[in-house]
């Protein structure tokens, strides 16, 4: 139900009353809602929506274990938000969240506001650098999840600018990442470049990479 049919229904509701407000008690016109109080309401729910969705990003940090929860709270969210099957979304869901163990082998960061809640994840990988004449190692961006709610804030870009620096600052080949085909476009504008796929048959198609 949108604003107006609220007040349309309210009206009704007055109609069928008239003197309800007029012949409330002390007590009971201390409850009395007026239709300019719901708009107040309306407008105050507006206000804090717009102020949590426009909360700038903090800063950047890396994640730990005691951040699991929430760090798996943005990818579901992300992942339920997805133009796929929803069958789909819920068996793959298992796959795409991040547990102790996973700690061991990937390295978290994690984008917060200023509340410090956490509505950005980004994950690095060392592998082997899949150009050889830019060293011997170099990173893979194994995943980047923006909270639904903050996304085109520049979120994403500002996760991808810290795995960049980090992986200059390691003195590592390039940045490596197999992105969704959706997602291409937004890695090609970072300047990420695609990848021929040594093995079509095996290697994954969508392979983008940026020098460091």
């Amino acid at each position: 139900m949108n604003l107006n049919d609220l007040k349309s229904s309210f009206d009704q509701i007055t109609d069928w009353f008239p003197d309800s407000k007029e012949t409330a008690g002390p007590q009971d016109s201390a409850d009395w809602v007026g239709w300019d109080s719901w708009v107040d309401v309306e407008q105050q729910v507006s206000r804090t929506k717009t102020a949590s969705a426009s909360r700038p990003i903090s800063g950047i940090r890396p994640g730990s274990e005691a951040d699991l929860d929430a760090v798996n709270r943005v990818i579901e969210e992300c992942v339920m938000s997805w133009n796929i099957p929803d069958r789909v979304k819920r068996l793959s869901l298992s796959s795409y969240r991040y547990n102790a163990v996973d700690l061991k082998h990937f390295r978290l960061f994690v984008a917060f506001d200023q509340t410090n809640r956490i509505i950005g994840v980004a994950t690095l990988e060392t592998i082997e650098s899949p150009i050889k004449k830019q060293g011997s190692s170099a990173l893979l961006l194994h995943g980047i999840y923006v909270d639904p709610q903050a996304q085109g804030r520049g979120i994403g870009k500002q996760l991808v600018r810290k795995m960049m620096q980090i992986t200059k600052s390691e003195k590592r080949g390039g940045l490596l990442v197999k992105a969704q085909p959706d997602a291409i476009g937004f890695f090609r504008a970072l300047h990420f470049k695609p990848m021929q796929a040594a093995d079509s048959r095996r290697d994954y198609p969508h392979q983008l990479w940026l020098d460091a």
